[in-house]
This record gives structure tokens, sequence and C-alpha cells, in this order.
């Protein structure tokens, strides 16, 4: 028995071997193109551009869309509504950077991290803890139920976004290739933060279709979905 068990394992094992098959690469031929989405890292540093899109190849770099103050927000909902809002996430530096991105054919899309204060049930860019805006409660999905745009402020929020991609695109002469409308929106974080759930995702993402069609250089840009970062408590 045992001879028989061992010389069906040779069989196997040559029958694997020779089933094989012999893959040549050439590192000349570009075979796939992956398209990577990361995180938000402005630096104009030269070797940093170097390593991270000449040697690894970057081809798309996720920007994180500006996040008003905690505790002295300068975005309102008559700033909103006039169309008047200085943006600040695009100073010098920034747009330097996103001028070299453009040079190398680079895709950028952009995240929000949360709706301005003034759109939010909490008035408050990201948790709140003991009523305190933007105090950290040291961990994920902290106590705050009300940290969620308000269901009367999705038009204004979906304007908003326009205004912010507008101005991206003026001034770094970027085409925003796509937009989110929520990033990880299924828990608190501690830090700028908001909850969006399925119900509501559907009527911001129509809001936000629905006001950027109205711009002719806003509506080539895509939307793209939510990611879900794992099952913390409270989200599953």
């Amino acid at each position: 028995m045992k001879k028989h068990l061992l010389v069906w394992i040779f069989i196997a094992a040559f029958s694997m071997i020779k089933s094989q098959t012999l893959l040549t690469v050439d590192p000349a031929t570009t075979y796939q193109t992956m398209v990577g989405m990361g995180g938000h890292g402005i630096n104009t540093d030269a070797n940093y551009i170097k390593f991270l899109f000449d040697y690894l190849g970057c081809s798309a770099y996720r920007h994180w869309i500006e996040v008003d103050e905690c505790k002295t927000p300068h975005i309102t909902l008559a700033s909103i509504n006039s169309g008047n809002i200085a943006f600040k996430d695009l100073n010098a530096n920034a747009i330097s950077f996103f001028n070299t991105l453009k040079s190398k054919g680079v895709t950028v899309i952009a995240t929000p991290w949360s709706p301005p204060s003034c759109l939010k049930a909490n008035n408050c860019v990201q948790q709140r803890v003991n009523n305190v805006c933007c105090d950290p409660c040291g961990t994920y999905n902290c106590a705050d139920d009300l940290n969620y745009l308000k269901w009367d402020c999705i038009d204004e929020y979906a304007r908003y976004l326009s205004l912010w991609a507008k101005d991206f695109q003026t001034k770094t002469g970027i085409s925003l290739y796509a937009i989110a409308m929520q990033n990880e929106p299924l828990f608190n974080e501690p830090y700028a933060s908001a909850k969006m759930f399925s119900y509501q995702y559907g009527p911001v993402l129509k809001a936000t279709h629905d006001t950027f069609a109205k711009y002719p250089e806003l509506q080539n840009i895509k939307f793209f979905g939510p990611e879900h970062m794992c099952n913390y408590g409270g989200n599953n």
C-alpha cells in the first residue's frame, strides 16, 4: 500500500512539473497599467517626486479636499450660497506640486473628509466629545450621533463641492478625473470626518451630479463610491 501511494505521489508531482508553463516577461513592454489611489501628500521635494512618480510610476493621486478649521471656521452658509469662498488648501507650494503632476500626466481624484461645519448637524468638521468640537476621544467611532450632513443642506453641499472643484481646476490647470461624496462614511474618525450612510449617499450623489452638470467645466468629472474601512463597532 505504501509503495502504491508513493508511486501515485510521484506521478502527480511529475504531472504538475510537466504541466507548468514558462512565462517570459519583457521589462520594456507595458502589459497592464495599474492605476493606484493613495492618500494626501503634497510635497515638492525633488526626491519625493522622483521616487513616487518616476521610479514607482504612480499614475493617480487622491487629493484631500479642504477641511474647514475646528475652532474658527471660515466657510459659512452665506458664502456657499453667494459662491464667495476663499479656499485655502491650494497655496503656492500645492500649486507647484500639481503643476508637476500635470506635466507627468498623473490622474487626480478628490475626496472630502467632511462637509463644512455649517452644513452638519453637530456644527463641527469632526466628532464632538463632551460637546467640544474636535476634542479627540482617542479612538475611532467616537460617540457622536450628530456627525453627519444635515438633510436640508444637501443642495448646499453639492454647491460647495462644485465651487471647490472649479477653484481647484482654475488654480492648477488640472481637469479632475473624479470626486467622491465622503471619505470613510460609516464611522466617526478622530480627525475630520462625517457619517454618510447609503440612504443619504444616494440623494447627495444625485444632487452633486445635477449641480456639476450645470457647468461645462465640471461636466466630465466622474463620481466614485466611498471606501468602507473594515467593521469598527457600530458600523457593521
